[in-house]
């Protein structure tokens, strides 16, 4: 495969970003994960609004690993920078992840039904989640879906110069030229997830929420340095 070095140099290159600031990430991702988790009790939007705001603020987060790349210390006010990213830049991000988030719920419309993404747009903890299954079902479809933008937090940060539509057609070329590596972390990315309801079929409750508990932010940050560490191979900026 011959994108695997480039991913295996890029899995590296991001386990020594992740321990050179080991204490700063833990708070990072910490905070991040209170930021946007904590949309989920808007009522009705609430799917919605943590999918755009999650996708601005993940971006706006690969600046943290540029400036740890760069050798200075990342600080938690620089997630204030996504206040001033230009409009067509959060529209772009915004939008593709909601695309992606739409291609996931007809799927899984497909699949299952249309009760099924109901439980997306009802109140926190009321409606019934989709069966396991089918929930990563949704899950796959969303993350193939969003292949084509997946590289676009880091095309905006590394190439802060770049318009969006521009952003958007480099994007797409990374994409189609490193498809594989992007499946690679496709994969790693659901199968992290999946670990969690097979936890909660072999471990007793309190153990499978607590091994998911660490498992969540493992997987943000890993996809988070992945997605900097790629992108900065990607367009000569290693």
């Amino acid at each position: 495969m011959p994108d695997l070095p480039a991913f295996t140099h890029a899995l590296f290159a991001s386990a020594h970003l992740l321990a050179a600031h080991p204490g700063f990430w833990l708070l990072f991702v910490l905070v991040f994960l209170v930021l946007v988790e904590g949309l989920m009790f808007l009522p009705r939007i609430d799917f919605v609004v943590k999918t755009a705001v999650g996708a601005v603020l993940g971006a706006q987060a690969l600046l943290l690993f540029a400036t740890a790349a760069a050798g200075g210390a990342p600080s938690l006010g620089q997630l204030l920078g996504v206040l001033h990213w230009p409009l067509g830049h959060v529209l772009a991000l915004a939008g593709t992840s909601l695309l992606t988030f739409g291609l996931g719920l007809a799927f899984l419309r497909w699949k299952a039904g249309a009760a099924a993404p109901r439980f997306f747009f009802g109140r926190f903890g009321k409606e019934k989640p989709p069966a396991p299954r089918d929930f990563m079902v949704f899950k796959w479809a969303m993350y193939l879906g969003g292949l084509p933008w997946l590289m676009l937090p880091a095309v905006l940060v590394l190439t802060p110069q770049t318009t969006a539509l521009q952003a958007l057609a480099t994007s797409l070329a990374l994409a189609w030229a490193h498809l594989p590596a992007l499946l690679l972390l496709t994969g790693l990315t659901v199968g992290l997830e999946a670990l969690q309801p097979a936890l909660a079929r072999v471990l007793p409750k309190p153990a499978a929420l607590a091994v998911s508990a660490v498992l969540l932010p493992v997987m943000v940050l890993i996809i988070l340095a992945m997605q900097y560490s790629l992108g900065a191979q990607w367009l000569g900026l290693a």
